[in-house]
């Protein structure tokens, strides 16, 4: 196992990826994990979709039937006014390394569940159940 000093001095734990690859940041410094790289520490921020994903998303029909859509245009107009965000998202080795999506209508009743979608490994979007 190598460790490498990063540039920045943060003292948090957390995890990475690049290009699917997994490390830990301990302490400020970088400690290689399940893959023999050392990367830079993610940020958990969400992101918001862009507009090609929303796309992406409203044209899967699952989705559409999960919340009531008629086509992918209504599915569109459904993720503009819910709660749409993506992570840069990273696991424990071994895991899932990639975009989590997470959509939440505006409403908590329960009569439209949350949705969580990651990629699969030909890059379509999955549901996680």
């Amino acid at each position: 196992m190598s460790v490498a000093k990063p540039d920045d001095e943060s003292l948090d734990l957390a995890s990475s990826r690049k290009h699917g690859f997994v490390v830990e940041l301990f302490s400020g410094w970088f400690v290689e994990n399940c893959t023999g790289l050392t990367i830079q520490p993610m940020t958990n921020e969400p992101s918001a979709l862009s507009n090609s994903e929303i796309e992406e998303i409203a044209s899967n029909e699952q989705i559409q039937e999960m919340w009531g859509a008629h086509d992918s245009e209504e599915m569109e107009l459904f993720l503009k006014q819910s709660y749409a965000v993506k992570f840069d998202f990273v696991s424990g080795c071994p895991g899932y390394v990639g975009e989590l999506f997470l959509i939440q209508g505006d409403a908590l009743d329960g009569e439209v569940p949350p949705v969580r979608l990651i990629r699969s490994e030909e890059e379509k979007l999955e549901i996680l159940r």
